[in-house]
Formats: C-alpha cells, structure tokens, sequence
C-alpha cells in the first residue's frame, strides 16, 4: 500500500492478546461496539470545524467495520493507540475539554481482540491530511509459543496518494475492521439500532439537532443490495404521563425536594446531578422498560436499573423513568455496573425523597389515576377537590367513601377470594392456589397455570399454579439462605408473582384481551387482591 514504512512493538505479549485471551472479559457484541464508537464520538471534530458527524458501521459474513470522520490519528498516535500498555486518551491532545466516554482506557484494543482474530486500522489525522496511517494485527501468528511476531512483524505503514486511501471518501477520521470475528450474537438489526440509541442517546439528540449527525449501521447481503438503518433521534417524550410531572435534576422545578442536586463524587470534589425523573404514561412491567438509565461521561453503563437508586420499592417502580450522568461515581465495567461505593450512595440520599412521590403513584390501586391526576393539578395551580384522595402513604387514612371501588373487597354472593376482572370475568385466588411439587424436575418452566370451572358460578374460573421446584430462582434462593424466614419470605413472595402472572397469560391466552387491558386489569385487580393472601403453601 504504502511508500513509507515504520517499524513498532506492543509490549504486552503473545498469547494474551487473543480472544482467547483478552477476549475472555465478559464483553459482549455489543459492548465491545459501544467503545469504538465512544472513541468515534469522544473524537468527533464537530466543535471545530461544524461537519457533520459520520459514524458508519458495517456488518459482513466474516467482518465488522467501523468508520468515523473524526479527528484520526497522527503516526506517533497511531503508535501509541496500538500498545496495550498505554492508553492514548492520556497522550493525545484533547480537541476540547469535554470528558471522554470510552471508559476502559484502552477500548480500542481490547474491543477490537473481543470480536475478532485480526484487526486494521486505517485513520487520517485532522493536523495532516496529507498522509493516511494503516497498522495490521493478526493475533493468530501468536498461538505458536516461540512466536516473534510482536517483535518483529508489526509495521505502521504510511501512504501519500490521496486515490489509494481506505478513507478517500473522508478529510479525516478513522476505520477499524475487525475480520475473523469470534462475536456475532447480533441476530436482528433493529435490535442494534435501539442498543446504540439508548447507549448514546444524548450525544446522539445534541449531534442530530440540524443534521448534524449520520450514523447509521449497514448490513451486507451477498449481493442483493445492502440493508441501511439509520440511528438517530430517539423519541422517549411520547411515554411520559404529563411534563408538569418531569424533575430536571439541572434545572429543579418549584415542586422539588431540594434546590440544587449536587453530590460528593468518587474524586472527593461536588459534581452537578445531571439527568431528569418522570412518570411514565403506563405501567412498564410487561416489557421491563423501565427504571433508571445510568450513564458516565455520556455512555450508557447500566440500563433501566431498578435496584439501589431506585428507592421505590414494589410495582410503583414500574411507571418511574429517568437518566442519570454519573460522572463522579466509578463504573465497573466488567459488570456493567457502578461500584456502589460511598459516591453512588450519596446520589441515592439526593434523590430519595424526590423518589418518594413515585413510590405512592401506584399503578396496583384504583387510586393511582386519582392521585396522579391530583399532583398534576397541584403542579398547574388548578384548584383541589379536597373530597379526593390525598397523596399519602398510609392508604388508611384515606375516607371509607373513597374505597368503595376496592378489588380487595369480598363480592356479595360469590365465593371468599373472588376477584371480579371486568363483566361476567371472575377468577377465584385463594391460599390453596398454588400447587408445589407436582411439575417434573427437568421442566425448563418456572410454573405452569390451569382453569378450573367452578361447579355452582358459570362465570368463575378457579385458578391452580404448579411451581417448578427446581426452577433457577428457587435453587439459588436455596443456595443465598440459610435463614429460613428469609427464604420462606422471598418464597413466598415468588409465588404471589407466580400467580398474578398466571393471571396475566390467561387473560390474553383464554379470553383474547389485548397486551396493554390484560396488564392494567391484572395490576388493578389481581395485585391487590393476592396481596393480602396469608399462608400460601
């Protein structure tokens, strides 16, 4: 290719820079994707000269390649770059101050020898656009023991016929292709395109304001024209329940907990909150697309998590959304998790009291429309009916007047533990429900339900649910306890979901109900109404 040449090493050897080796680190497709294209975001030359940003991904039989019109790379940080023992955000000139999201330092690397055998890399530098820079790697030369060839067989090579370069097409930027993949659990294209959505969605938002973004991941199909999907904007507004009820963490409104959000991050200094919270429109629990998105330095490390930070416990949680920047807590990212330390803790005390009002918007009870309703008005400044319920979390001390709609409450005239769904649909749910032991222990089913007429009620069906004994869950709950009031708490708990969802299948398998009806009725009238059962056995 080239008429120039350069001689380089890689310090850290053989066998190790492998998949079989540094492959090994529990990084999926696509992780190792999001970090080249953070690299291809973090060094984005937007800011300087106003281009469009180009990020292009293309998938083939045998090979994954990844171009951007980015800064690129000189020689020397070429060099640099391709050293696993050095990671070149430390060395490169910074383009501006903004933090960078590629954050294991040596991203390129690593993502590059998780999916494939060999690697190559083409990048033109913004400084120089004279000259185009390709190194190679092929790590299969590395499974024999006595192999020389990091010492001996790696050259940067250097080419100054703008007619000849990989990225004619581009001023700048960069390519890697990664070939001999060893990762390809990419079965639908779509599904990509949604990962990197919510992976990026605010670099992806702020760059496609005015077109100022192109990224789009390309699939080749033998021939046949290739298939094109664009990654852009993602439209997150329609699923909220109403804006009044939106918190910017930023920018706090008057019905906040706190006027400013700042916490002590891992570094010891304050950090500004950045993100917002808001209700959905509907409950989530069908689809689990809920819960908090966390990011650091604007990558996505944990998507809708549901645990320590979300302090609003039960099914309230299933109608909470936020996105929370976390740049002063630490990621792990072998378990695309935060390290919950003392930083991530301090974010969990800052939000908590705002996550209250969440917590009583529960979408089991009769009263959640009521009382999201009410603090929307509160928010509007419209007048409050005060014979409405009051936003509280003691259901108590709400009027008995109030609770006449109750799933909770015995039907005159039908059996104990009737629960009336809709118009001549009643299910009977009672402690006898659930039927343990009687599933084969080679099941791969967590439980299966079944229908039972009643003999006197033609509009009752009784519910049976036959619980897998050696389901996963239950064996590792087994294994975690050794406290049998804790296990038997846990258990038992299991089995109330057990039968809701039972439930919730039956209404859409036997009695033909839409997805969306069947959720709500179960969350309405089952819910509350297993809830209270005692002595399940």
């Amino acid at each position: 290719m080239a008429n120039s040449s350069r001689k380089t090493t890689i310090k850290v050897g053989n066998r190790f820079l492998t998949p079989l080796g540094i492959g090994r680190n529990g990084l999926g497709l696509v992780d190792c994707l999001a970090e080249l294209i953070a690299n291809s975001f973090d060094w984005n030359t937007a800011k300087i000269d106003g281009s469009v940003v180009k990020i292009h991904i293309t998938f083939g039989n045998d090979f994954i390649e990844v171009r951007d019109n980015g800064a690129g790379m000189t020689e020397d940080e070429l060099d640099i770059a391709i050293n696993l023992a050095e990671a070149e955000d430390k060395l490169r000139a910074k383009l501006d101050d903004a933090e960078r999201k590629g954050m294991y330092g040596m991203g390129l690397k690593i993502a590059a020898l998780s999916l494939g055998w060999e690697f190559t890399i083409n990048t033109i530098s913004y400084k120089d656009q004279e000259h185009e820079h390709q190194f190679h790697f092929n790590s299969r030369l590395l499974l024999d023991n006595n192999s020389k060839y990091l010492d001996t067989g790696l050259v940067i090579t250097t080419e100054d016929d703008r007619d000849k370069f990989v990225l004619r097409d581009f001023r700048h930027g960069t390519r890697v292709l990664i070939q001999g993949l060893e990762k390809k659990d990419i079965q639908f294209m779509n599904s990509l395109v949604d990962e990197m959505k919510v992976r990026f969605l605010p670099d992806i938002n702020s760059l496609s304001v005015d077109g100022g973004l192109d990224f789009k991941i390309i699939e080749k199909t033998n021939g046949i024209s290739d298939r094109i999907f664009k990654v852009d904007q993602a439209d997150i507004r329609r699923l909220f329940e109403d804006d009044i009820l939106e918190l910017d963490f930023e920018n706090p409104h008057s019905r906040a907990k706190k006027e400013k959000y700042k916490y002590i991050g891992k570094s010891g200094r304050e950090y500004q909150l950045k993100g917002f919270l808001q209700l959905l429109a509907k409950s989530s629990q069908a689809k689990r697309e809920y819960g908090l998105n966390l990011y650091y330095r604007g990558q996505l490390i944990e998507r809708y998590h549901k645990g320590t930070l979300l302090t609003s416990l039960g099914r309230a949680a299933e109608k909470t959304y936020g996105e929370l920047h976390l740049d002063g807590c630490e990621p792990d990212p072998t378990k695309k998790k935060f390290i919950e330390d003392e930083s991530f803790h301090n974010v969990k005390e800052l939000i908590a009291s705002d996550l209250e009002f969440y917590k009583y918007l529960n979408p089991s009870t009769n009263l959640a429309k009521k009382r999201v309703q009410q603090e929307i008005d509160i928010r509007k400044g419209i007048k409050i009916d005060h014979r409405r319920p009051r936003l509280t979390s003691n259901i108590s001390t709400l009027d008995d007047a109030e609770l006449t709609d109750d799933p909770t409450s015995e039907l005159d005239g039908y059996p104990e533990g009737t629960i009336k769904i809709k118009d001549r649909l009643f299910i009977q749910i009672t402690k006898d429900c659930v039927i343990e032991g009687t599933l084969a222990t080679t099941a791969k089913v967590n439980w299966e339900s079944s229908y039972i007429k009643h003999k006197e009620h033609n509009d009752i069906r009784i519910l049976r649910v036959y619980i897998n004994p050696n389901s996963q869950l239950i064996n590792s709950v087994q294994e975690l306890y050794e406290n049998e009031k804790q296990k038997n708490t846990i258990l038992d708990f299991y089995k109330r979901i057990a039968i809701c969802e039972s439930i919730f299948e039956k209404l859409i398998e036997v009695h033909n109900l839409e997805t969306e009806e069947a959720r709500e009725l179960t969350d309405t009238c089952a819910y509350p109404q297993v809830l209270k059962l005692k002595n399940l056995k």
